[in-house]
């Protein structure tokens, strides 16, 4: 019995040992309710979108990482909702030494369409990494 319980303690430590790694799933729409990420590395991060009267769409997109993240990296993609499904119109990719990054781009978009960004956002601690998919609210423009 003795043994049953130590082996049953060391597996649940194991379990709560592990890293999290956090996403939001890309499927759902801007008006989706998920909860907080539970994450190890990433402190914070985000997609916003914009697009201005004369169709520029103003991409922005940042992370920080907790103390102790030495590099992080963002991989931004602009999407265009056409025919029932997001396609990706153009991505960005920036890294940054420590533990903050901001990318900001822009891009000239079509009238009659819905937009918005997926950003893949990555927090490097050594050897050791998180990644999280966070989306901006959609834009129809």
């Amino acid at each position: 019995m003795r043994k049953k319980l130590i082996c049953l303690f060391l597996c649940l430590m194991v379990l709560l040992a592990a890293p999290v790694y956090a996403t939001n799933d890309p499927s759902l729409d801007s008006n989706s309710t998920v909860g907080p990420l539970r994450t190890t590395y990433i402190s914070s991060c985000s997609a916003n979108l914009s697009i201005s009267s004369s169709g520029t769409a103003s991409v922005q997109s940042s992370i920080t990482g907790v103390t102790g993240v030495t590099s992080v990296k963002i991989v931004a993609s602009l999407q265009r909702y056409s025919g029932g499904a997001w396609t990706t119109l153009q991505s960005w990719t920036e890294t940054a030494a420590g533990r903050t990054l901001t990318l900001y781009k822009t891009r000239a978009v079509t009238s009659g369409y819905t937009y918005r960004v997926s950003s893949k956002v990555t927090a490097y601690n050594g050897s050791y990494y998180e990644t999280a998919t966070v989306i901006s609210s959609q834009v129809s423009y």
